[in-house]
């Protein structure tokens, strides 16, 4: 129950943390407030709705392109804003002697301005369609891995039988959909996936919109289409994005720099290739047991809080990178994070720890099982000093909004925290992943609230691994284990005559 008391006990956070979503942004004028809310439909009706089937026309393009256009468009632009607030955040850390901080401002710089070129396809084009690409620029070129939305896999039913759902770019800057029946050899546990998904979806979408108090259109779901996680196609893409960022707020480098871009109106991330193999379930088994030390076991709690405060629900083995020089972890492939909650049904403390809201797509981190199993990896002082740094941060900003610190305070307070870079940029990141757009461009009011909620738990859990120095043990209630490595530790178990 740790973290949930840290509201009561600053008093300033429990009434400024809508600051985070709100402030400097543009107000909901009061025409949008004064209207009343849409009626919300059921669940049920969501999933036979035709409404933006694309019948319509504006200025002779669908309204359904219309809003895919607007749609990233904003995406773009919440990026960006939040972009210029880690440059002179990793500018200052560089001065102050961080010498990582100033590699990952290079990198950024370089993937955000540099020109792709070179590409080439190194998955098939399902759900991780990724191409290997180098980014040019004055500074240097980069390796990095592009990831495009129209390349994202979402699986549609059609008359009872499982198709992919296939977007390709048209000269006129559409984009076309096409379905293709899906593989023999992944149909079945597809079609299994996805009979479970269509009975659960609509009780899991009133779930989401009585956690977040939106009615249920405003919850990122397209009509009839089911993802392999929960999220939608969009989505995927922007939290590759927004993990990296979250990263790099708190100072840790092992989720790699990535930034968005945008083609044809649909959104792709690019992200640095880094070094390193996926990790060997033999190497698993030692971390479990055996005492790791130094750089390889701080990078490896490292990983674990960043799991843990990103939601990761695809951190197996080969989404992980070890480089066996350096000791050091990376985390790839970040599509599967940062998805929504639903209010925990559980509050008891042994099994949940307090939280009050658990993710719809449980986590999957073989970095946070290394962690729970083996009690003497946590985060170095080091470490927790910058999460400290962070909060103290947020904490000292909102006092400074509030009037709550006195002239020779405020002299003495850096400008990146008088401005509330931290903060902001936290609040502009969890836009960027929740907020949506109407057909007329407008932000929709409700998908601020999902944006605000998200940031403040963020925060919450960030403060809370700042007090105890690792994430919480999540248990069977919260972690899908990896099937793989859960065997092979039974097997060492039964062999070991311990059953």
């Amino acid at each position: 129950m740790l973290y949930w008391h840290f509201l009561d006990l600053t008093g300033v956070l429990d009434q400024h943390l809508t600051l985070l979503t709100d402030m400097k942004h543009e107000q909901i004028s009061n025409t949008d407030v004064n209207n009343p809310p849409k009626e919300k439909v059921s669940a049920t009706k969501r999933f036979s709705d035709d409404e933006q089937s694309g019948i319509r026309e504006i200025g002779g393009i669908s309204a359904k392109e219309q809003l895919r256009r607007f749609s990233a468009e904003h995406s773009m632009e919440l990026f960006n804003k939040f972009q210029e607030s880690l440059f002179p955040l990793l500018k200052q850390r560089e001065i102050n002697g961080d010498e990582s901080a100033g590699r990952r401002y290079t990198v950024l710089n370089i993937l955000d301005s540099g020109e792709i070129t070179d590409t080439k396809r190194v998955t098939e084009a399902t759900a991780n369609a990724v191409e290997r690409c180098i980014t040019k620029s004055e500074k240097g070129d980069l390796v990095g891995f592009l990831k495009q939305q129209r390349g994202q896999e979402m699986l549609k039913i059609v008359n009872g039988e499982l198709f992919s759902v296939i977007r390709t770019p048209q000269k006129d800057g559409t984009i076309k959909e096409t379905l293709r029946p899906v593989k023999s050899d992944r149909r079945q546990v597809l079609e299994r996936l996805s009979e479970i998904r269509a009975k659960t979806m609509p009780g899991i979408i009133k779930s989401l919109a009585m956690t977040y108090d939106v009615p249920v259109e405003a919850l990122p779901f397209r009509e009839g289409e089911l993802n392999l996680k929960l999220m939608d196609t969009s989505h995927t893409i922007k939290s590759e994005v927004a993990f990296s960022a979250l990263a790099t707020i708190i100072g840790f480098d092992e989720i790699p720099p990535t930034v968005l871009k945008m083609d044809s109106h649909d959104l792709a991330s690019l992200q640095l290739g880094v070094t390193g193999q996926p990790l060997d379930p033999k190497k698993y088994m030692e971390l479990c047991e055996v005492k790791s030390k130094g750089d390889e076991q701080n990078s490896l709690a490292r990983l674990a809080c960043l799991d843990y405060l990103g939601k990761s629900s695809d951190r197996h083995p080969n989404n992980i990178r070890y480089d066996d020089e350096t000791g050091h972890y990376f985390g790839i492939d970040n599509g599967y994070s940062l998805g929504l909650s639903e209010k925990n049904s559980d509050q008891s403390a042994s099994s949940t720890h307090g939280m009050k809201r658990v993710p719809i797509d449980k986590y999957l981190s073989l970095p946070l099982e290394i962690v729970e199993q083996n009690p003497t990896i946590n985060l170095s002082e080091k470490d927790r000093a910058k999460l400290k740094q962070v909060w103290d941060d947020i904490k000292t900003y909102l006092a400074y909004r509030k009037g709550a610190l006195d002239k020779e305070e405020i002299d003495a307070l850096p400008d990146a925290v008088k401005n509330g870079v931290a903060a902001h940029a936290i609040g502009d990141i969890f836009r960027f992943l929740h907020e949506r757009v109407d057909e007329n461009n407008k932000v929709i009011p409700d998908t601020k609230k999902i944006a605000k909620q998200e940031a403040d738990d963020f925060i919450a859990k960030l403060y809370e691994i700042s007090q105890t120095g690792r994430p919480s043990n999540l248990g069977k209630s919260l972690h899908r284990f990896d099937p793989v490595i859960r065997k092979m530790m039974e097997r060492k178990k039964v062999a070991a005559g311990v059953r």
